[in-house]
């Protein structure tokens, strides 16, 4: 058989390359059974760790800030553990859009998660130095959604890539592109507390989403490479670097034809301009609000088994947003540029000021003094966040407390029986007084005199078994006071050594850097004057605006809340009470003197108040609208001993005062304790036909996706007959007006309204019913008003009741609080003007 050497070679090469071709498939589909077994292994067996179930990647964990909204739909602060407001896919600007696909994965809308062609791009850019990342957005979305940290080392790194593989593709199978790029947008953490383009679009250009421009929406893309370099709230000199960022985004929007070369060129040389808008919650605004809002949320949140700062709640308000920024600056106006540096200079140079202790003695004052800035170093948190740490002084201070807290319960309980005893005793003095006895009066003495006598029994037991608490609280209290002395010297010394602080000033930015004491810092702070201002519509007791201090940075006690004496600001229940029982503003009284005799209501002395004004009306025949315009002193009282002080009282509750009010005499001038929210809650019943209103803050609660869960129904209570609020408006006209009474002119102390003053200017045709207080010694300046159905009260004082102008003109309500009223209702009138 001849030989082919030629065929030989041909069947050679055909069988090596059926080898080859046998091996290569064999091989071909080893990888692909592999890399599917692989890839499998590590969705369903976790081969390379766990991974998110399918569950977790159909719900993801969104921490979604409360969001708090003013009554005209503003947004006005957040709770939140990540500062994150979810939005939709349709409320995204299609350039933010085109800006990120443009950007970060071109061929995001043709691949399902992994993009082989950029993997590959990124292999090969490896070896001959190019650029270019293989992670699409959706891998991008899984690491942001299930990974927490970078990863370190070439392995990890890889095995973490693998599994974004997984995690990518299994999200593409759940969710769509619109889905995958609206959670992408929610989740990416811009940095200054702004997670998600919502809050980014706020921080960065004081925006709205929809409101973004190309160059503004390409800024914010510009960021996803790194939020750290190309933030554009670098210092100036490093924002070419944002720029050059941003312009690059835009070149590939052009070169994705997004965009137009035009555009591209125009857009480009726009300067990068930034609104640094703080959303993190430190903001001044509405800052006392927000933090007593925080304060039911958080009973509520807690009670109703939500999560106040991730589950995404909107929490919508009472606030008007416009009225709430006339209420701060009205303040800041009075308070900053008029009343503060009068306060500085009158005390300049003065030793203790502002204190006036009143006693003459240089160290018995200096020793007040002392023992006021120590009460205060106890209550600050440098003393405390030591104090906890004592856990001897916490077990000693349980130990009294166990003993205080039932006898604070029964002290309670005998101030209610006590003033139980003073009503049943007025009614039963109240028919004693009586010649005669109609049939059922009899019956009603016998009733009123056994409920008397098992009230005071049971008084008496309560006495006896308070007096025991009290001697073994008392040891106990001993016995901690002397662990806590030593503790309380060294700090002491702590608060007496000079360190670097933030301090409060009237100057722009509020804070400045000082070098004192942390005591010297306490006085510092204690001589500024503070204040509170709430403003409720009548109508319906929606608070309208609320600032409870001049900065919540410094100053967090909140004065809405806050009780201190209201003075004059009273009178208007007393004159109530006396119109109920059949007077009217055109009423003649004589104005003289009255006294309150020793005994006569427990007093121990004899009481004739005095008055601190209008001496021209003394001992004339005047009518009670004179009376309350010129806040007289005489004509409270005498209208009190007429009807009787638990008439004033009862009258006091009625309004819907709280606590302990003591009746005795001098409550018709003002002396007890009363808050802001309580007097215009109060005031409300004069201009709503006799109803008060308590006021309300919250108007409803939803969840995230809009689900109402909780509504406010406001609390209205009747007060007065409609006939008597009417008269009563009337009367506290006369604060503010000039009108002829006997032959006279009188002018109420709230005239200035009417005048040129900056505050003032209310044209006669604006009616205006108000009241002014002032305490003893000027501690307390008040100022309620009640204008277009709105009651908004003014208080302005010292921390410290000792605290005080020394000049009464200067320190009267007139003064101090009736400015910040006006300077507020004069923008508030143009508002409801528009």
């Amino acid at each position: 058989m001849t030989y082919n050497k030629s065929v030989f070679c041909h069947t050679v090469k055909f069988l090596v390359l059926r080898k080859f071709l046998l091996r290569f498939w064999l091989f071909f589909i080893f990888i692909v059974v592999f890399s599917w077994t692989f890839f499998y292994g590590i969705g369903n067996w976790d081969l390379l760790g766990e991974l998110p179930s399918t569950q977790q990647l159909e719900n993801p964990k969104f921490f979604q800030a409360s969001e708090i909204y003013s009554a005209d739909g503003k947004l006005i602060g957040t709770y939140y553990t990540e500062n994150r407001i979810n939005v939709e896919y349709k409320d995204i600007p299609s350039s933010l859009v085109n800006a990120l696909i443009a950007t970060e994965d071109k061929r995001f809308y043709n691949h399902s998660g992994v993009d082989f062609q950029g993997v590959g791009r990124a292999v090969a850019g490896v070896f001959v130095g190019g650029k270019g990342g293989g992670s699409t957005i959706t891998q991008q979305l899984a690491k942001m959604l299930f990974t927490n940290t970078g990863q370190h080392g070439v392995i990890v790194r890889v095995t973490q890539k693998l599994k974004e593989w997984v995690m990518a593709t299994r999200i593409e199978s759940l969710y769509t592109k619109e889905e995958i790029l609206t959670m992408y947008f929610n989740q990416f953490d811009f940095l200054h507390s702004a997670v998600g383009v919502y809050n980014a679009s706020r921080v960065y250009f004081g925006k709205n989403l929809k409101d973004l421009t190309i160059e503004e929406c390409a800024t914010l893309v510009s960021m996803f490479k790194s939020p750290v370099r190309y933030n554009p709230m670098k210092h100036s000199e490093e924002n070419h670097r944002c720029i050059n960022r941003r312009n690059t985004v835009m070149k590939l929007m052009q070169n994705a034809d997004f965009i137009s070369q035009a555009e591209f060129d125009s857009l480009k040389i726009i300067p990068l301009k930034v609104a640094e808008m703080d959303i993190s919650g430190g903001s001044e605004y509405a800052a006392y609000f927000r933090e007593n809002i925080r304060g039911f949320m958080k009973k509520w949140a807690k009670k109703n088994d939500y999560n106040l700062y991730t589950d995404g709640l909107k929490i919508y308000t009472s606030i008007d947003s416009k009225m709430q920024k006339a209420a701060e600056k009205a303040m800041i106006r009075h308070l900053q540029k008029e009343l503060q540096p009068v306060f500085e200079r009158e005390w300049k140079n003065r030793k203790n000021g502002p204190f006036d202790f009143l006693t003459g003695n240089a160290e018995q004052e200096k020793k007040k003094l002392k023992d006021i800035l120590y009460v205060a170093m106890r209550r600050s948190g440098r003393y405390n966040n030591t104090y906890y740490k004592r856990k001897y002084l916490l077990k000693s201070y349980d130990e009294y407390k166990k003993l205080k807290v039932p006898y604070t319960v029964i002290k309670d309980s005998l101030a209610k029986y006590k003033d139980v005893l003073h009503e049943v005793e007025f009614d039963l003095k109240l028919l004693k007084r009586k010649d005669t006895l109609k049939y059922f009066e009899k019956d009603l003495l016998d009733i009123y005199q056994e409920k008397f006598d098992d009230v005071l029994s049971k008084y008496e037991d309560y006495q006896e078994e308070a007096g025991d608490l009290k001697e073994e609280a008392n040891e106990a209290y001993e016995v901690y006071q002397e662990l806590l002395k030593p503790f309380d010297d060294s700090m002491k010394i702590v608060f007496n050594k000079k360190v670097k602080m933030d301090i409060f000033s009237w100057k722009k930015g509020r804070t400045i850097t000082k070098t004192m004491s942390p005591l010297d810092s306490i006085y510092y702070h204690k001589k500024f004057l503070r204040a509170g201002m709430l403003s409720v519509d009548a109508t319906t007791g929606y608070v309208k605006s609320w600032v409870g201090g001049i900065n919540y940075k410094h100053f967090k006690y909140d004065h809405i809340h806050a009780k201190r004496q209201v003075g004059s600001a009273f009178k208007p229940f007393v004159y109530a009470a006396a119109i109920e029982h059949g007077m009217d503003p055109s009423t003649v009284i004589m104005n003289k003197e009255v006294t309150f005799h020793k005994g006569e209501y427990g007093i121990p002395e004899s009481w004739t108040p005095a008055n601190s004004g209008a001496k021209n009306l003394e001992y004339e025949l005047i009518t009670l609208k004179t009376g309350l315009a010129k806040s007289i002193n005489w004509i409270a009282a005498g209208l009190t001993k007429k009807l009787g002080v638990y008439t004033a009282v009862e009258f006091a509750k009625r309004f819907g005062l709280k606590g302990t009010i003591q009746p005795v005499p001098s409550i018709c001038l003002g002396t007890a304790d009363v808050s802001l929210w309580e007097m215009v809650g109060a005031y409300t019943a004069f201009t709503n036909k006799g109803e008060r209103f308590e006021p309300v803050t919250l108007l409803r609660i939803e969840d995230k996706n809009g689900k109402v869960l909780f509504e406010t129904t406001p609390k209205k209570f009747k007060v007065l007959s409609e006939s008597t609020a009417s008269q009563m408006l009337e009367l506290m006209e006369g604060n503010t007006t000039r009108f002829k009474d006997n032959g006279k002119t009188i002018q109420g102390t709230g005239y200035r309204l009417r005048t040129n003053k900056p505050y003032g200017g209310f044209a006669n045709s604006v009616k205006i019913s108000g009241k002014t207080g002032t305490t003893q010694n000027s501690s307390d300046g008040w100022y309620m008003g009640i204008t277009n159905n709105i009651v908004t009260g003014v208080w302005v004082g010292c921390e410290d009741r000792s605290a005080h102008f020394r000049n009464g003109a200067l320190g009267q309500g007139a003064n101090m609080a009736l400015p910040v009223w006006g300077y507020y209702m004069k923008e508030v009138l143009a508002i409801l003007k528009n």
